[in-house]
């Protein structure tokens, strides 16, 4: 969190300035609440965009996918049907996202029945 917000201030120079602002003591109480909204936006985007490209990238093992709305903090809840048959592909794919997107965990669960695509 430390380091995306650091990124955000980088990126943006009204969040730059607003942060700037708090930290030499401006008492404007609306200067938090302008740079949390600005903050959470700019992370909702970013979490958009990030499960929006992890779809892309492993829809195409799939036979079926089901995107769910993620729970607990979850950037992404999606359930992919693999056939048996491309299981390592998968494996090999996932390993690859996971090591190329730094500060994400993934939590991978299965085999398990196929109860997402009933």
């Amino acid at each position: 969190e430390e380091a995306l917000l650091r990124e955000i201030l980088d990126d943006f120079p009204e969040a730059r300035k607003l942060n700037d602002r708090i930290r030499e003591g401006d008492t404007d109480p609306r200067l938090p609440l302008q740079l949390g909204e600005l903050v959470a936006t700019e992370v909702r985007g970013r979490q958009e965009t990030l499960a929006s490209g992890l779809v892309q990238a492993l829809v195409g093992f799939a036979r079926d996918h089901a995107v769910r709305a993620p729970v607990d903090g979850d950037v992404l809840n999606l359930s992919l049907l693999v056939h048996g048959d491309q299981k390592e592909e998968f494996l090999d794919a996932e390993a690859g996202l996971a090591e190329q997107v730094d500060g994400v965990d993934f939590r991978f669960g299965g085999p398990l029945p196929p109860y997402s695509f009933v």
